[in-house]
């Protein structure tokens, strides 16, 4: 049984756990040792508290190690700041069309340090 690599992987104490789950410390130790078994409503106590499937209790092993949910983890806040970042972009540049392509319809003069580019 994966138990205490699951609740290892969502960062929980032996205490947590049986907190979240509302059993006994106890309990937690020996079903994490392998000397007691559990009731399908204690399965889905646990897989409650650890926001788990019940089935990968018993998978083989588990879906991600702890490096792959941590990158996971990662990637997904990325993603957000990256999407957060393009739609300000796009709420601030992108608004106007007159910035896009100049009052005149064609792209805007370059502005140097010293002011308007040197053309015409």
């Amino acid at each position: 049984m994966n138990l205490r690599k699951f609740r290892r992987l969502s960062n929980m104490s032996q205490m947590d756990l049986a907190s979240e789950a509302d059993l006994a410390l106890n309990f937690i130790s020996d079903l994490e040792n392998g000397k007691k078994w559990f009731s399908p409503e204690t399965l889905g106590k646990l897989s409650a508290a650890l926001k788990i499937a019940p089935h990968q209790f018993f998978a083989s092993s588990p879906k991600y190690s702890s490096n792959g949910v941590e990158m996971l983890s990662m990637c997904n806040d990325i993603q957000e700041s990256m999407e957060k970042l393009m739609n300000e972009y796009r709420s601030r540049i992108l608004i106007d069309d007159t910035y896009k392509t100049g009052i005149s319809g064609s792209v805007p003069t370059p502005i140097t340090e010293k002011g308007l580019d040197e053309k015409g």
